[in-house]
């Protein structure tokens, strides 16, 4: 968090200083012109040149642009909730491309899709459990929580087991996965 004002930080402006003012360990930033007075591109310059690209809030930015005296928020932390990674096999097929073009899936209608598979091959992989994530108006992330992953026993059934790792889901013999899509 170097460019990001540690309590309180002047950044030189074409006509003006913007003050900005780090609170709650950086998660909210305020903004006040301390002198002068500024537009708008000047003033996301200044922004930038501190390093706040996220969570900017545009009503804090027009109202320094438009003069207000004072200190308004300009940037505050977002709490992300970031979904887990997994790949299904059998979702990139070209007969559910066909039948997702033809708006079949618009009418919550059900397709049944079956292809070959061999054994050990893969079906569904979990590859990064969802999480939290706390992400501050400089671009720096804070893990808050990881979530349990999903379990692919849950998706066992007959011919099928988890892989050694716990992560996948793979096929025991060579024949037909069938998939509800």
């Amino acid at each position: 968090m170097s460019a990001v004002p540690v309590a309180r930080q002047d950044f030189a402006l074409t006509g003006g200083v913007l003050r900005l003012t780090a609170l709650y360990k950086n998660r909210l930033i305020l903004a006040e012109l301390a002198d002068g007075s500024a537009g708008k591109d000047d003033i996301l310059a200044a922004i930038g040149q501190a390093g706040l690209h996220h969570g900017l809030i545009d009503g804090g930015i027009d109202l320094l642009s438009k003069g207000y005296s004072g200190q308004v928020p300009l940037a505050r932390a977002e709490v992300i909730d970031l979904p887990a990674h997994t790949s299904n096999v059998g979702l990139d097929l070209p007969i559910v491309e066909k039948v997702a073009v033809s708006g079949r899936f618009n009418l919550l209608e059900k397709v049944d899709v079956s292809f070959p598979v061999k054994a050990g091959e893969t079906l569904l992989n979990v590859g990064v459990p969802p999480k939290t994530i706390i992400r501050y108006p400089d671009g720096q992330e804070r893990v808050l929580r990881e979530h349990k992953s999903i379990d692919p026993e849950l998706f066992s059934g007959k011919n099928t087991s988890v892989n050694e790792d716990g992560n996948a889901l793979v096929t025991d013999i060579d024949g037909l996965a069938h998939r509800t899509v």
